[in-house]
């Protein structure tokens, strides 16, 4: 049996998909080049000077697994901004409204055990008082200035905003309002990969008094206005071209991740095998958003061991989205019911997530593979893994989510950073196409700089090129996909009658106990029956907690944090 190790070999034969002779005709046909890295040697930067082309380092920290860019505002702040690919602007979070979430997550930790679901009103902190719908984290601006005037015995006061109100505006993609706040002008510099800082002077950009996500963004979609860093940097003339590409340096579960993204260019130095460039896919919003999207056609799960494989999907094709905001990948349910069999994964009701045993799928040599035209995206299947401090085994193994969903929960059919990772991408803003091809595993980072060694270098092209007209530099063209009308709809989280049972596991609650099988954790959720201010020494904070409140969601904030589980 192809994944007995992890696989109950009952369930297997029950559920295993397999693969037709069609199909595999097509994974054959389809592109898939693996190198391996080469030996240490001393490394060369691969990044010349190109006119007309930006490079801007992203990185990602072991606390949140999600990709940011870096701003610093006129007081010297560092404020992240995650890496966006469906709006155009730049947006980050007010600190003087919304409160840093790792120290909120902190003071909730301590609570966990004993008083978990005790839900906080507000939160007083540094003699402020803060809300708890939003929080920050990767930093905040704090857009006013107190200056304090003396005469005599008197003292004056003046809070003087340092930035010149645009308008009050709320972003959005999709079907989704994400941050809500004033639009406004003034100066920021942003972080390059050189070392240097990129001046943005009378720089137009929100400041967030409320967002559904914990960190403000680094836009890169197409501009109806004229707005956000790309289009800015053109009409500056630093950059040359509508356009922009992103590489994802490698990394391992559980550690710190670095990247690149090349304003207007593409660089062959990222690539492995041929970048494929594909024409724009309709989808059902306006014609006038360009988004990164491409046809899925076959996904299956391969063993490195003995290159046997197994279908996960064949059915129609369909759209799916490159979305660098979320962690998880959205898809049909029939492809995670087949995953969930090869994983022997659970779902959880009351979690509406996946569950599997970590140590199980650590132990693998799997892969899984997508297939979109003539390129095929490998994915280790440790990649689709987040491991929870939620969840543990009876026998103390460590539980981790399996990082997928279904479409109906998100309102469409996406890829995550899970899978988009894997990729190395570029984006036309002004036709919509989009270019992908497997990342090149010999480009490593050295203090932020992709660097090659010098025998890679001697024998493989390194050239960087403009986007420019609509056309992407170093690309094979494809002429040919399914045709397919990529749909947003409304996420719909509560369809959990799609999945079988005999996915569900039997989770039973007692007052200090959560068990599915052999799942447990020991977290009490009773009600608490009285308002209650608890202070963590050292942080200055302190919660006001109401009467007879039971909520289990903050018994997640606890636990995981408030950066949240898919897209925070």
């Amino acid at each position: 049996m192809l994944f007995s190790a992890f696989l109950p070999a009952v369930v297997a034969a029950s559920f295993m998909a397999s693969v037709t002779s069609q199909e595999k005709s097509l994974i054959t046909q389809a592109s898939l080049v693996r190198l391996e890295p080469t030996t240490t040697e001393t490394p060369l930067t691969i990044l010349g000077t190109v006119s007309g082309i930006v490079s801007i380092p992203i990185s990602m920290s072991t606390v949140e697994l999600f990709y940011n860019a870096y701003f610093t505002d006129t007081s010297g702040k560092v404020v992240g901004g995650r890496l966006d690919l469906l709006q155009p602007n730049v947006w980050l979070l007010n600190g003087e409204i919304n409160a840093d979430c790792q120290s909120v997550g902190s003071f909730l930790s301590s609570l966990s055990r004993v008083l978990a679901t005790e839900v906080p009103s507000y939160l007083t902190y540094n003699n402020s008082t803060y809300g708890l719908d939003n929080c920050f984290s990767n930093g905040a601006i704090y857009p006013n200035t107190v200056i304090t005037t003396t005469m005599g015995s008197m003292n004056a006061t003046i809070t003087t905003l340092l930035y010149s109100v645009v308008q009050t505006l709320t972003l959005s993609y999709g079907m989704v309002n994400y941050a809500t706040g004033p639009y406004v002008k003034g100066n920021l510099t942003i972080q390059a990969s050189n070392g240097t800082d990129i001046e943005l002077n009378d720089f137009e950009f929100l400041i967030a008094n409320n967002a559904t996500r914990v960190t403000g963004a680094l836009g890169l979609a197409n501009s109806l206005r004229g707005e956000g860093l790309l289009d800015y940097l053109i009409a500056k003339g630093q950059v040359g071209g509508n356009g922009y590409s992103i590489f994802f340096g490698p990394h391992q579960n559980e550690t710190d991740g670095t990247g690149i993204v090349l304003l207007g260019g593409v660089s062959e130095a990222f690539m492995s095998g041929p970048l494929y460039s594909f024409p724009r896919v309709p989808h059902t919003l306006s014609n006038s958003l360009l988004f990164p999207i491409v046809v899925l056609e076959l996904v299956w799960m391969i063993n490195l061991a003995n290159d046997e494989l197994i279908s996960l999907y064949s059915d129609d094709p369909f759209g799916v989205l490159f979305e660098s905001r979320l962690r998880y990948s959205f898809f049909p349910i029939n492809l995670i019911l087949n995953l969930a069999v090869q994983m022997n994964a659970v779902y959880s009701n009351q979690f509406k997530r996946w569950i599997v045993r970590c140590q199980d799928i650590w132990n693998t040599d799997a892969e899984l593979r997508f297939k979109i035209g003539p390129l095929t995206i490998a994915v280790p299947l440790q990649s689709m893994l987040m491991k929870t401090e939620l969840f543990k085994y009876t026998d103390g193994g460590e539980a981790c989510y399996v990082t997928v969903l279904p479409t109906s929960f998100q309102g469409y059919s996406a890829l995550g950073l899970n899978v988009m990772s894997h990729v190395y991408m570029a984006m036309d803003n002004e036709k919509g196409n989009i270019a992908l091809a497997n990342p090149n595993p010999n480009v490593y980072f050295v203090d932020s700089q992709p660097v090659l060694n010098s025998s890679y270098l001697d024998s493989n092209s390194t050239g960087m090129a403009r986007i420019v007209n609509g056309n992407i530099p170093f690309a094979v063209l494809v002429t040919l996909q399914p045709q397919v009308v990529f749909t947003f709809s409304t996420a719909n989280a509560s369809l959990e009658a799609n999945i079988p049972a005999r996915f569900s596991g039997s989770f039973l609650m007692s007052d200090s106990l959560l068990i599915s099988d052999n799942i447990q954790s020991t977290m009490s959720y009773s009600a608490v029956s009285s308002v209650r201010t608890k202070t963590m020494s050292g942080l200055g904070l302190s919660f006001t907690v109401p009467n007879q409140t039971a909520l289990l969601c903050y018994v997640l904030l606890a636990t995981i944090g408030f950066l949240g589980i898919a897209a925070l």
